[in-house]
This record gives C-alpha cells, sequence and structure tokens, in this order.
C-alpha cells in the first residue's frame, strides 16, 4: 500500500558464537511524508518572490530567504543574530511599530507598510505580513514576516497624486471657464472658477 519501512540488522550472538541475524522493522511512511512536505515547503521559501524572514520571539534574525537578501543588499551573515534594526530608516512612526508588536506578542497577525533602509542607504517601501508562528502548546516560539517591496507602486501613486494636483491647479487658474460633464453631457461634474463667474453661480 506503498509503505515505507525502515530495516535494521544485528547479528545474533551466543557465547561467541554468530547464530544468525535479528531483523527489525520501523514503519517510517509518515515521518517520510512530513520531511517531504517540510521539504516543498523550505523550497517554496526559498523560491518565493516575496521577501521572507524569521525571527526568534525577542526579534533577533533565524533565517532569510534569497529575495529578502535582494532587497536589502545584505548577506546572510550580516543578518543572522542581527534585529530588524539592521534596516530600520528611523522614518516609520514609532507608534507603528508599537502596533506591530502588541499585535504579533497577542497571538495575532499584522499587516502594514513600513518604509526601510537598504545596505547601500536606498530607502524602499515594503507592505509586511507579520505573523507568530506557535508550538504544539500554543507558545508563541517565533515571527514569520513575508515582505513585499512596495517602493514602485508608491511612487507611481505618488507621481499621479502630483500630477492630478497640477492639473487642478491649471483647471482652477485658467482664464477661460470650463466645466466637465458625465459621458452623455447630461450632468455638469465640476466647473472651473472663471466659468461659475461668468454664470454668476457658485
Amino acid at each position: 500500500d506503498g509503505r515505507i519501512f525502515e530495516r535494521h540488522s544485528s547479528p545474533l550472538i551466543l557465547d561467541g558464537a554468530i547464530l544468525g541475524r535479528v531483523w527489525s522493522f520501523r514503519d517510517t511512511t509518515e515521518r517520510n511524508q512530513l520531511e517531504a512536505r517540510l521539504q516543498k515547503l523550505s523550497h517554496a521559501v526559498e523560491q518565493s518572490p516575496a521577501a521572507t524572514a524569521i525571527t526568534d520571539t525577542h526579534g533577533r534574525i533565524e533565517y532569510v530567504n534569497p529575495k529578502f537578501l535582494e532587497v536589502t543588499g545584505y548577506t546572510q551573515e550580516e543578518l543572522i543574530g542581527t534585529t530588524a534594526t539592521v534596516i530600520k530608516s528611523d522614518l516609520t512612526p514609532l507608534d507603528v511599530y508599537e502596533d506591530l508588536w502588541n499585535t504579533i506578542l497577542s497571538g495575532r497577525e499584522w499587516r502594514g507598510e513600513i518604509q526601510n533602509r537598504r545596505k547601500n542607504g536606498e530607502l524602499y517601501w515594503e507592505y509586511e505580513i507579520i505573523s507568530p508562528l506557535k508550538n504544539e502548546h500554543g507558545e508563541i516560539v517565533n515571527f514569520i514576516a513575508v515582505k513585499e517591496d512596495i517602493t514602485e507602486r508608491k511612487r507611481a501613486a505618488e507621481s499621479l497624486r502630483e500630477s492630478e494636483q497640477e492639473l487642478r491647479a491649471i483647471f482652477e487658474g485658467a482664464v477661460d471657464g470650463i466645466v466637465v460633464a458625465d459621458a452623455e453631457a447630461r450632468k455638469l461634474l465640476t466647473a472651473n472658477a472663471a466659468m461659475c463667474s461668468m454664470l454668476g453661480y457658485t
């Protein structure tokens, strides 16, 4: 039925003479299946496109995957045993960290945005999900952080916001009257100051 057995052999000795051999068998199917699942999980984390770190309950780093090294610019040797303060930018408000620690120490998952600093000094933004890992007794033994670099997304959003502000300033400051209507031209959505002045409406 696909079961896996571990075989051990030892000589059967009596008065210094080998009379035969004793064979013992142990069913290791579940252990092998567990090891296979752990190996798959390990490969998944190693090859994940998300930066992943595992720390102890004091925040000391025990493991980082290759993506974490790529994003931060640090080596494993530089990170293992240190805390996340090595990438801290000091630009994220302290209450964010307080909320983070209060949440994960209570056994809950924390999600949020944090601005960190790469080894070369460059600032970057991450969206982080940090979860407590518990043992069979329900005690927190580790924390796992999965991080997505959202720097470019934040830059794009900021660029869009600046463009919208610029267009709004042009719209409001135009000498000509301008109105914006819906697709069917049945409903006016907004009008600039010049148009309101022309028509005598607010």
